[in-house]
């Protein structure tokens, strides 16, 4: 993440009324930095042209704390308070989905009400989570429909975003994942 990135992403959080949206939107542009990541869906032959942009797809490239402001400071406080009650900031001053792949998950109206994150590599600590969701209570969380726009037909559901995103790749746009 560049710093004019950084100092736009800490003007969104400190005004966005929903942080998710705007921490969704920096992976979103982190992705197009990573070709690992981007090699990832290479490897599970997803291809298809549009299926990043479709789902929405970012990558959590640990950055996010460096990006803020010191923790000591009022709006540094402020902020990853925000992030923590938001579910992507850890009590240990981590981004809860840091190395990860990162899918938002709207509610049928479009609201961002969930995120999904699948970690990347093969050299993780033992025990460590490969899906991820945001942390805690989230009071929406039971309205999240992933793929929400394919529920007009016949839908198959899968256990994963990223096992709905196999099947869009592969030309089944009614597809989702069971909550």
């Amino acid at each position: 993440m560049t710093t004019v990135r950084a100092c736009e992403l800490f003007a969104q959080l400190d005004s966005d009324p929903d942080p998710l949206e705007a921490v969704c939107r920096a992976y979103r542009n982190c992705l197009k930095d990573h070709p690992k990541a981007i090699e990832f869906f290479r490897r599970r032959g997803l291809t298809r042209e549009g299926l990043l942009e479709h789902f929405e797809v970012g990558y959590a490239d640990r950055k996010l704390a460096r990006s803020l402001p010191p923790p000591q400071s009022k709006s540094g406080k402020r902020i990853r308070q925000r992030l923590a009650e938001a579910g992507i900031y850890r009590p240990s001053g981590h981004g809860h989905f840091n190395g990860c792949l990162v899918f938002p998950i709207r509610s049928a109206e479009g609201q961002l009400v969930e995120v999904y994150g699948r970690k990347l590599g093969r050299n993780l600590t033992r025990g460590t989570e490969l899906h991820l969701y945001l942390i805690g209570e989230q009071p929406l969380r039971e309205q999240a429909v992933f793929n929400g726009r394919a529920l007009a037909d016949p839908v198959v559901l899968t256990d994963s975003p990223l096992n709905a995103v196999s099947f869009w790749s592969a030309g089944i746009e009614s597809v989702t994942r069971l909550p």
